[in-house]
């Protein structure tokens, strides 16, 4: 059995106060952003993300959403790769998810589910998904992208920055261990090369 680390049902409500957020306001199927730009630099990855929070009309309190949208991040440079599966990953993420909603739960996996919807900034429609928090504090979000840093076993977690701090040193030197197990199994497939060939070879030369 796997430990529940994500609960997609459960409305996580908070009090933004007076704090300077991005703020989403439903309006028929568009989710109308306002207040601060939509984009933390904490987060890592080429796609844009971050955090709204979510007017309740009978409530004071706001829901908390995790947002990734169908655009690159403001804060890092790069492009997506001129195709439909990566321009508009929303659309794989929520059909993913809607096969994973009508899964049997067995006990051995706790997959994060997102939901797609379309987003007004200041005009511009954009495409994207919602989702629960799931960057839990010590715990690491990992994308399968280019600029993604490895986090070493034993960082540690940077509670303010959200991310494990990347330490070059170690990964230049594990990089360096990669290689030599690399050359050193060329090196031993060659010797046994060259001693099958050796045996093959007619005795009386």
């Amino acid at each position: 059995m796997c430990e529940i680390v994500i609960d997609n049902d459960k409305e996580i409500q908070v009090d933004i106060g007076s704090s300077e957020v991005t703020v989403g306001k439903q309006k028929g199927n568009i989710i109308e952003l306002s207040g601060k730009q939509f984009s933390d630099p904490r987060l890592l990855g080429l796609q844009r993300k971050g955090f709204i929070y979510i007017e309740n009309e009978d409530s004071n309190l706001y829901t908390e959403k995790f947002v990734k949208i169908d655009k690159e991040s403001i804060n890092k440079s790069g492009k997506f790769k001129d195709n439909y599966d990566v321009l508009y990953s929303s659309v794989t993420e929520d059909i993913v998810s809607r096969l994973l909603d009508n899964m049997i739960y067995s006990g051995t996996m706790n997959s994060l589910t997102y939901t797609f919807h379309l987003f007004d900034m200041k005009g511009e429609k954009i495409t994207g998904t919602t989702s629960n928090n799931y960057i839990k504090e010590n715990y690491l979000e990992i994308v399968l992208s280019y600029h993604n840093p490895r986090a070493d076993e034993d960082a540690k977690y940077n509670p303010e920055e959200q991310y494990f701090r990347l330490n070059l040193m170690t990964i230049m030197m594990k990089s360096l261990i990669v290689m030599i197990i690399y050359l050193s199994l060329i090196q031993w497939l060659n010797t046994i090369k060259v001693l099958v060939l050796m045996k093959n070879m007619p005795k009386n030369l």
